[in-house]
């Protein structure tokens, strides 16, 4: 065997193992691809049990509104009964009713203007 003979048996094994190592290459990252796949499809289906979870949340809104506003009813009985006088939900309705009062009697002062306005004119 010449020289010329041992470099291409040496170069044709090198490049069989260069081809089995990609080949072994190729195999490990297609089945990283199809974990990946599938760590994407759980993902998908995660995502939309947390938007049909979040609509289901959004209609139950007004049953915990509603459930809220009795424990602010039962907040402001327990303040009337035990004594106190206002309790912060109380006060703050109170507030609000003494603006709508202001605003009842600011109507009532432009109705009294229009009535002297048309009886003079």
């Amino acid at each position: 065997m010449s020289t010329v003979d041992i470099s291409l048996l040496v170069i044709a094994v090198t490049f069989v193992i260069l081809v089995l190592c990609l080949c072994r290459l190729i195999c490990k990252t297609c089945t990283t691809l199809k974990k990946v796949n599938r760590v994407l499809d759980d993902l998908d289906q995660l995502h939309e049990m947390g938007v049909n979870i979040n609509t289901k949340l959004k209609r139950l809104d007004p049953l915990f509104r509603a459930v809220e506003n009795c424990g602010t009813e039962w907040e402001c009985k327990t303040a009337e009964h035990s004594g106190m006088l206002f309790c912060k939900y109380c006060k703050a309705k109170f507030e609000e009713e003494e603006v709508a009062a202001t605003d009842y009697i600011e109507l009532a002062l432009m109705g009294l203007n229009l009535w002297k306005k048309y009886k003079k004119g």
